[in-house]
């Protein structure tokens, strides 16, 4: 299965087996992985993701604008024997599959933040494991989530 790291604290990158992903057709392309990797704890209802990434549009057009979104990331993902591991795809939901051999900067700094908060509730002094825990997220923050990315004609998204 291919590794794919996935970077949006500050400008978004994104490498498949070690190699930097940099022909991604649109940001639709680039927005929707962002999307579907953040939201991975569900699928997600093929016409929400219309509504969400083109809401100008009739629901044909936006339909076929999601599935042609869907093909160049498909591509772009596609791993060794062109398999697409990290999604999960079906006539009615996409779903970005947090199993798959995958890391995101998001997840990483959250879960280092979260572990120093719980064993330093009440306002304790920081042990060293915490503090190499604060000193990694202080390093995955690279910038604000997703910095110099828009979709101007997406609102929800934004």
């Amino acid at each position: 299965m291919s590794h794919l790291e996935i970077s949006l604290l500050g400008s978004f990158r994104v490498t498949l087996d070690g190699v930097a992903v940099t022909s991604f057709a649109t940001d639709k392309v680039r927005a929707l992985l962002a999307f579907l990797v953040v939201e991975a704890n569900r699928p997600h209802r093929s016409d929400s993701l219309v509504s969400l990434l083109w809401p100008d549009h009739l629901p044909a057009a936006g339909g076929n604008n999601q599935r042609q979104t869907l093909y160049r990331l498909r591509q772009n993902l596609a791993g060794s024997g062109g398999q697409t591991p990290h999604l999960r795809i079906t006539a009615k939901e996409i779903h970005f599959d947090s199993d798959s051999d995958h890391w995101l900067d998001v997840t990483e700094f959250e879960a280092r933040l979260s572990a120093s908060r719980v064993h330093h509730a009440g306002g304790r002094s920081l042990c060293s494991d915490c503090r190499t825990r604060l000193e990694t997220a202080a390093d995955l923050y690279q910038g604000d989530f997703l910095t110099g990315f828009a979709l101007p004609d997406c609102p929800r998204f934004e």
